[in-house]
């Protein structure tokens, strides 16, 4: 068994998580612009990078809440909690801010938020589970 660095700050199936959205993004991106228009395939690359995005900061805020070993230095869970609710005003202000100046088709953008659960339920079964104990 090996151990990972203290450096380390995320999972290695929260990382293929990450990589899972962004593929299965790119993919649905395609399509869309493939079948409806370039519009929609733009919405959708926005919706799935959003979503990743938001995926990438929830798993910042958690490994720093939840250290991965009894040395390390205690966080401030106030702090975080703070981190966490500016995370999900910055996450409606970026999604307004695309709706409403008309960069999107917020139906499409809803596809690129649909890549989320494909994503994840992909690499969890690809990713590696030798390091569950």
């Amino acid at each position: 068994m090996t151990t990972t660095p203290t450096t380390e700050r995320m999972d290695a199936r929260i990382r293929a998580s990450f990589v899972g959205i962004a593929i299965v993004g790119a993919a649905f991106s395609v399509a869309a612009a493939c079948m409806w228009s370039y519009k929609a395939g733009w919405s959708v690359a926005a919706g799935a990078a959003v979503a990743a995005l938001n995926v990438y900061a929830i798993a910042r805020i958690v490994s720093a809440l939840v250290p991965a070993d009894d040395a390390a230095r205690p966080q401030s869970r106030m702090a975080w909690a703070l981190l966490a609710v500016l995370k999900l005003l910055a996450l409606f202000s970026i999604v307004a801010l695309l709706i409403g100046s008309g960069l999107v088709s917020p139906p499409a953008m809803v596809g690129g938020f649909a890549t989320l659960p494909f994503g994840i339920a992909i690499a969890q079964l690809v990713s590696d589970r030798s390091a569950r104990t």
